[in-house]
């Protein structure tokens, strides 16, 4: 909806700055320019939205490679010391994949944002009774009784996991760092298609 309601109706309006531009004197060029890249910018912010709604590299590259590829990025960006371990496979059902991954990219977004870290942790582990992923930090922790709200990304993990009957646990203390803790049961989901 992202890409084809908002992006396209973007599209639209990046033609018409074009026909403006093109029809203007050069002292308008310049200000009308501005508002071009300002459009061009929101363009790659809805892509990239786009992505991380509905993450390809999951269909092309598989779940293990498309979380790496994540970590690689945050390394890159944020100068992150990042690691992944995983015993889990690419073979998942996809509503599995892409809710594991999206609340693997939430907890890496709030290191990323909030923990002041130096070093980030990925753990993914298949058990007899499903998944449990692990994203570990070494920031700043969350203090005992923070009257901070939950942000709407932790809700959106919760009701995502919710929906395959998944956990989220949230481990913390001040200066030690925080463990995002998903568990998914996989053995409920096998015989189901989300009904």
């Amino acid at each position: 909806q992202i890409h084809d309601g908002a992006g396209q109706i973007l599209f639209s309006l990046q033609l018409a700055l074009a026909e403006v531009i093109a029809d203007l004197p050069a002292q308008w060029k310049t200000r009308l320019d501005q508002a071009m890249q300002l459009a061009d910018h929101l363009d790659q912010q809805l892509r990239g939205l786009s992505r991380d709604l509905y993450p390809v590299a999951l269909d092309d590259l598989g779940l293990n490679a498309a979380v790496r590829h994540l970590l690689d990025g945050v390394s890159t960006r944020a100068a992150l010391k990042v690691s992944l371990r995983s015993s889990v496979s690419d073979q998942l059902p996809p509503q599995i994949a892409i809710g594991l991954y999206r609340a693997i990219h939430e907890g890496i977004t709030n290191v990323v944002r909030h923990a002041h870290a130096s070093e980030l942790d990925v753990a993914m582990e298949r058990d007899a009774a499903g998944i449990v992923c692990i994203v570990r930090d070494n920031g700043v922790g969350i203090a005992p009784g923070s009257t901070r709200p939950a942000g709407l990304g932790l809700r959106g993990i919760r009701d995502r996991l919710k929906g395959l009957h998944g956990e989220l646990e949230i481990t913390s203390a001040p200066g030690r760092g925080t463990e995002m803790i998903i568990s998914i049961p996989i053995n409920l989901r096998e015989h189901s298609d989300g009904n």
